[in-house]
C-alpha cells in the first residue's frame, strides 16, 4: 500500500498496541528475540489498566509455590478454575484456559527476573492450593520494570501516539496507522504483524452494548482509556469479537471503595526492583504491626469488600441510611467467596452491584458492629483483596484510610460522624436485627462502625477479539488474519478470568505468547 506524501513511517519487526501490562510483555519478548519492535501507546504514560490493579497473580507450578512445598499442577489449576466458571454460570474456553495454566508459571519466572518481588503463594478459596502471588509493593512495579527491560532490549516506545486503523497489504495486517502528539499522520510498519494490546471495552457504549448487554450505561469505567481501540480496528479487518452476554451487568459491574483523593509522599517513591527488594525483606524480619501501615500506603486503587464481609452480618445503606438491596443476591465474577451467582435473592432486585447507582449520590456505606470488628481482624476474614500485603483487614482500613473508616458509641454519634441519616439508620437496624434469628449476626454491640463511601464501577468488560492457541485474531470462519495478533483485554477471547490475579497473569503470559508467535511467524 502506498503511503501518503504527508505522512511520516517508521519500520519494525513487531508493532505493539498498548502500553500496558499486555503490551509491554509482549514488547520485551519479542526483543528478547531479536526483534526490532515498537509500543504505541495512546496515554501520556506507560500503565493501562495493569497500573491501577491489585497487583496479584494467580498461578500453579512456580518457585514460590515449590518453596512452600505446595504440590501443584497447571491441570488442577484449569480444573478449579472450570469449576469456577461453571459455579458462575459463565462460558469459557477451554484451549486459552490451558493455555494460560500451562505458561503462566514461567510469567511468574520472567517477572522474577526482570525484578519484580512476589510475596506468598497466599491461599484464595475457592482455589484448592495457595496460588496467589502479590508483588510488592504495587502494580506500578510490573509498568516500571517491564518498561525498563522493553528499552534495555532495544524496543522503541512512543506515548501520546493514537492509532487510528490497521494497515492491509492483500488480506494480511503489516502495520498500523495513527496520529502523534502534534497531530501528524504516522505509519508503523511490522514485518511480522501487529499485536493489539490495548485493553478493553469498559468505556465503549456501543462495544458494551451490542456484546454484553443494554443496561451498562449508568455505569461509569474505572479506566476511562479502555475505548476499545483495538476491537474495532480488528472489526475493521474481518475479525470477530466473542460476545459476552453471559456476564451481565450484575457480573461486571463491582462495588469499590472511593479511590485516596490525593497522592501521599509514600505512592510517589519510584517502585524500583531495589525498592522492592527492601520491602519483600522487611516482610520478613520486622514484626507486621510496623511494617503493614506503610504497605498499605501504596493502595492506589479502588478496593471492594469481600463477599464474605456480608455473609458474617454487616449490611449496606445508603446515606439516608435506608437497606437498598439483598446483599448475598450478586452475580460479581470477582468475589472471592464460594463463587456461585445465585439465580434470586431474598430482598431485592438488582442486586445491591447495580442498586448502587440509583441510591443518592450513587453512594453506599457498610454498617456492622464491635462483634463484626473483632472477627475482621485475621485471616480469613479480611474486608478486600490488598496490594503488597493479600488482605486488608478492618484495622488496615482504620489506620491507612481513615476517610473510609466511621465510628460510634452509637448509632447517633455514628450517623453524625458519617452524615449518614439517623431515621432511616436506626429504623434499618432495628429491622434486621428483629429479623435475625441467629444473635452473633445482629448488629447489637458497640461501638458500631461504618465503612464507605462504596460506588460501582465496571473495572473491566473483557469482550475481546477471537483468537486461537498462537493469539492470532480470527475471523468469522474461525481462519487466522495474517499478522494479526491480540493479547491482555483485547485478545481474551472466550476466556473468562475470574476472581483476582487472573487477568494479570492473562495479560503478562498472552502477551509474552503474542510477542514470541509474531517473531516466529514468516511475516
Amino acid at each position: 500500500m502506498a503511503r501518503p506524501s504527508d505522512m511520516r513511517e517508521y519500520q519494525a519487526d513487531v508493532v505493539v498496541v498498548g502500553g500496558g501490562g499486555s503490551g509491554l510483555a509482549a514488547a520485551a519478548e519479542a526483543a528478547k528475540l531479536g526483534g526490532k519492535v515498537i509500543v504505541l501507546e495512546k496515554a501520556p504514560v506507560l500503565g493501562g489498566t495493569t497500573a491501577l490493579a491489585v497487583g496479584s497473580i494467580m498461578s500453579s507450578g512456580t518457585d514460590q509455590q515449590r518453596r512452600m512445598k505446595v504440590l501443584d499442577t497447571p491441570e488442577e489449576h484449569a480444573a478449579d478454575l472450570e469449576k469456577i466458571a461453571r459455579d458462575l454460570k459463565v462460558e469459557d474456553d477451554k484451549v486459552l484456559r490451558d493455555l494460560l495454566t500451562q505458561n503462566v508459571g514461567e510469567t511468574v519466572a520472567f517477572l522474577g527476573s526482570i525484578g519484580v518481588q512476589f510475596i506468598g503463594p497466599m491461599e484464595q478459596p475457592p482455589h484448592r492450593h495457595p496460588r496467589l502471588h502479590q508483588i510488592v509493593p504495587s502494580a506500578r512495579g510490573y509498568i516500571h520494570l517491564l518498561e525498563r527491560r522493553c528499552r534495555k532490549l532495544g524496543a522503541e516506545i512512543h506515548t501520546g501516539v493514537r492509532v487510528s486503523g490497521l494497515i492491509l497489504d492483500g488480506q494480511s495486517v503489516t502495520g498500523a496507522e495513527a496520529e502523534d502528539k502534534s497531530g501528524g499522520r504516522v505509519r508503523f510498519l511490522g514485518k511480522n504483524g501487529v499485536i493489539l494490546a490495548s485493553g478493553d471495552v469498559s468505556a465503549n457504549q456501543s462495544l458494551m452494548r451490542d456484546y454484553v448487554g443494554p443496561d451498562l450505561d449508568s455505569f461509569a469505567p474505572f479506566n476511562p482509556q479502555c475505548t476499545g481501540d483495538g476491537q474495532t480496528m480488528a472489526l475493521a479487518v474481518g475479525a470477530e469479537l466473542v460476545p459476552r452476554r453471559d456476564y451481565g451487568a450484575e457480573g461486571l459491574v463491582q462495588m469499590r471503595f472511593a479511590p485516596p483523593a490525593g497522592v501521599n509522599w509514600i505512592q510517589k517513591l519510584p517502585p524500583s526492583a531495589f525498592l522492592s527488594r527492601v520491602l519483600k525483606l522487611a516482610l520478613r524480619v520486622l514484626p507486621g504491626a510496623v511494617l503493614r501501615p506503610f504497605l498499605m500506603k501504596f493502595l492506589t486503587t479502588a478496593l471492594g469488600p469481600d463477599r464474605r464481609v456480608f455473609e458474617q452480618g454487616a449490611i449496606l445503606v445508603n446515606r439516608d441510611g435506608r437497606r437498598f438491596a439483598d446483599e448475598l443476591y450478586s452475580g460479581g465474577l470477582h468475589d472471592v467467596g464460594e463463587y456461585q451467582r445465585p439465580s434470586q435473592g431474598e430482598a431485592s432486585a438488582p442486586p445491591p452491584n447495580l442498586a448502587i447507582a440509583d441510591q443518592p449520590r450513587g453512594e453506599a456505606y457498610i454498617i456492622f458492629d464491635q462483634s463484626f470488628a473483632r472477627k475482621f481482624r485475621r485471616w480469613p476474614y479480611f474486608i478486600s483483596t490488598a496490594p503488597g500485603i493479600a488482605y486488608a483487614y478492618l484495622d488496615d482500613y482504620r489506620k491507612s484510610r481513615a476517610d473510609l473508616f466511621f465510628s460510634g458509641q452509637t448509632l447517633e454519634e455514628l450517623a453524625s460522624v458519617s452524615g449518614l441519616g439517623l431515621p432511616g439508620l436506626s429504623e434499618t437496624i432495628e429491622v434486621v436485627n428483629r429479623s435475625r434469628l441467629d444473635s452473633a449476626k445482629r448488629i447489637a454491640e458497640a461501638p458500631f462502625y461504618a465503612l464507605g463511601p462504596l460506588n460501582a464501577w465496571i473495572f473491566t468488560a473483557q469482550v475481546g477479539i477471537n483468537v486461537n492457541a498462537k493469539l492470532q485474531a480470527l475471523d468469522a470462519a474461525g481462519q487466522a488474519i495474517p499478522g494479526l495478533y491480540a493479547a491482555g483485554s483485547a485478545g481474551v477471547g472466550g476466556f473468562c478470568s475470574t476472581g483476582h490475579g487472573h487477568s494479570l497473569a492473562w495479560a503478562f503470559t498472552s502477551g509474552r505468547l503474542a510477542g514470541r508467535n509474531a517473531m516466529a511467524s514468516d511475516g
